[in-house]
């Protein structure tokens, strides 16, 4: 590495492989994701009736007032999230190979290692073309990471300051970031050098709380205000009654009259099965056998407390999501993937001293694993579902109603406003439509095996069909009633 000239850093590599990837996504990016849809929609809100627009068309804005800020600079907003994504994956590479400076001081060329761990993991690059606010959350997250680790190597108020503006960024496009404002308290806590500052933070925080409380109802509706009272009833009460009841299904649908009275414990035992397979899935079996294979060459003991204290905060969140709410999605585990994924330099450097006397074996796995995980992020790159544009952007020339079971086609033909998305439209669709006779356009999306069902759907929807559209992915068929 020493060959190297000074300009060409870790950091730097991650940054330009992060961006390549990021274009090549853009460029093959097909209709916005479902939530990008209805983040492009509530920045469309903002320019018209401000925060409180925002804040009544989605409950935490800031990524959609983020967008519009970018198209006021006369980007179109697709464009400027698109922008917004390449250099939020940029600024997560910087920061991960940052973190891994910062863990393993004693081994610089490590950094080298995280370079490939973080810019080829599927699926993160799966992410690259949705239009998220997680993108952008995980940045700031692991920048604050970074920022703690930093003060508690040397304490200073500079640090501590830099610690809380990096995680009041990630606050400000996930929620859950509080959390690890909590957590990061504790790990300072638990050292005798930076005692002071956890206290500290706890002083802070009674100061931020009430002037968050007089702040806010300035800019939020009160509708949106009450959805945190919401928030805790649900916590408190609906969520504890649905996995009793869901607890009692099980035991009905599958337990006998034996195990009787372990209706709870089954159903306990099922959720985290679902938690432990989805994060085996997104931190794939190669890097679970890597860490099992190399564990040896972590310390684990000497891992600082800051690592400990985002670590558990990033286990908790989503198995307490996976209780109340009996699903979990990728994204909830993507910090908690991240902070196993910081795990691999030292396991990496263990398993190829392993594999010195045996340089030719080294190179083909090293050769096999990196192409396997550059083909699973290019395959996860594309989204072929160019047929949603053409006939959306289709459907936008003709005049009259319009009914669809997807909000990518509705977006293009301008048909919907942030309060009218609706997530899931496919049930309602099957619910409503065969019953709809009502003249104006039908907009029917089919993939996968309903694919296959054209002919049985277009016969109950009833109507003229007038277009198909197709890609490899969907076949849009439109229809009008007159």
């Amino acid at each position: 590495m020493s060959r190297l000239p000074a300009w060409c850093t870790p950091g730097l590599a991650a940054v330009l492989a992060s961006a390549l990837l990021s274009a090549l996504a853009w460029l093959l990016a097909g209709a916005p994701n479902d939530d990008g849809i209805l983040y492009l929609l509530t920045a469309r809100e903002f320019p018209l009736g401000g925060w409180h627009a925002a804040f009544e068309a989605y409950g935490w804005p800031f990524y959609s007032v983020l967008l519009a800020g970018l198209s006021g600079l006369g980007l179109p907003l697709e464009t400027a999230g698109q922008l917004l994504n390449l250099g939020s994956f940029a600024l997560l590479a910087w920061a991960f190979v940052g973190v891994v400076r910062e863990l393993y001081p004693e081994r610089p060329a490590w950094a080298w290692l995280a370079v490939p761990v973080v810019i080829l993991l599927p699926e993160l690059n799966a992410q690259r073309a949705d239009l998220i606010r997680d993108n952008a959350y995980l940045a700031f997250w692991l920048l604050s990471l970074w920022a703690l680790l930093r003060l508690a190597r040397q304490p200073g108020p500079g640090r501590f300051a830099a610690w809380l503006a990096c995680l009041a960024l990630a606050q400000a496009f996930r929620l859950e970031a509080v959390a690890f404002v909590l957590c990061g308290a504790l790990a300072l806590a638990a050292q005798p050098r930076t005692r002071r500052l956890g206290l500290a933070l706890g002083v802070v925080l009674l100061v931020i709380l009430p002037l968050l409380a007089w702040i806010l109802p300035r800019f939020m509706p009160a509708s949106r205000l009450a959805d945190f009272g919401l928030w805790w009833q649900e916590l408190r009460h609906q969520a504890p009654a649905q996995f009793l009841a869901a607890s009692e299904r099980l035991g009905a649908a599958v337990l006998n009259q034996y195990s009787q009275g372990f209706e709870r414990e089954a159903y306990l035992a099922v959720l985290l099965t679902v938690l432990a397979g989805k994060l085996l899935k997104i931190w794939t079996p190669v890097h679970a056998l890597c860490l099992w294979l190399g564990r040896r060459g972590l310390a684990w003991a000497s891992l600082p407390a800051a690592w400990r204290g985002y670590a558990l905060a990033a286990l908790l969140l989503p198995l307490i999501f996976v209780l109340f709410r009996q699903f979990l999605t990728a994204r909830f585990l993507m910090p908690l993937v991240l902070c196993l994924l910081l795990l691999a330099p030292p396991v990496l450097a263990e398993l190829a001293r392993r594999l010195a006397t045996r340089p030719r074996l080294l190179c083909v796995l090293a050769l096999g694993l990196g192409l396997l995980f550059l083909g699973g992020s290019l395959r996860q790159l594309r989204d072929d579902d160019r047929a949603l544009v053409e006939a959306g952007r289709w459907l936008a020339a003709q005049p009259g109603d319009l009914w669809t079971n997807h909000s990518a086609l509705s977006y293009y033909a301008g048909r919907n406003t942030a309060q009218q998305h609706v997530h899931g439209a496919w049930r309602a669709w099957r619910e409503q439509m065969p019953a709809n006779t009502r003249p104006g356009w039908r907009a029917l999306a089919l993939s996968g095996k309903e694919r296959r069902e054209a002919d049985a759907w277009l016969a109950r929807l009833g109507g003229r069909e007038v277009r198909r559209f197709e890609d490899g992915k969907y076949l849009v068929i439109v229809t009008q009633r007159e």
